[in-house]
């Protein structure tokens, strides 16, 4: 099952093989916080939220999905299985 996430609408993902780069995640999200103001894009993350989903070791919250101590080889992950859940891109017909 998909659900659909509205047009103009910004998602975050990323990964942490180590789990050990605590300050890297929150940079990232503001990063792509300021380039969603830039382009007009909704966009809820902060460096809060990717903390709150570092501790509490969950994958998805809001517009952030993040796979923590997941080795870059492994597709199978919480956070990336999550975006294709929420996110419409790439349609159905090309998954």
């Amino acid at each position: 099952m998909t659900v659909k996430r509205p047009p103009g609408r910004g998602l975050f993902y990323s990964r942490d093989s180590g789990g050990e780069h605590e300050m890297t995640p929150g940079e990232y999200v503001l990063w792509a916080a300021r380039e969603a103001r830039k382009y007009g894009v909704i966009f809820d993350g902060t460096p809060a939220r990717i903390e709150q989903l570092i501790r509490s070791n969950e994958s998805h919250l809001g517009d952030l999905f993040f796979d923590n101590r997941i080795a870059g080889n492994l597709l199978a992950r919480r956070g990336l299985s999550s975006v294709w859940i929420y996110s419409p891109w790439p349609p159905p017909s090309v998954r």
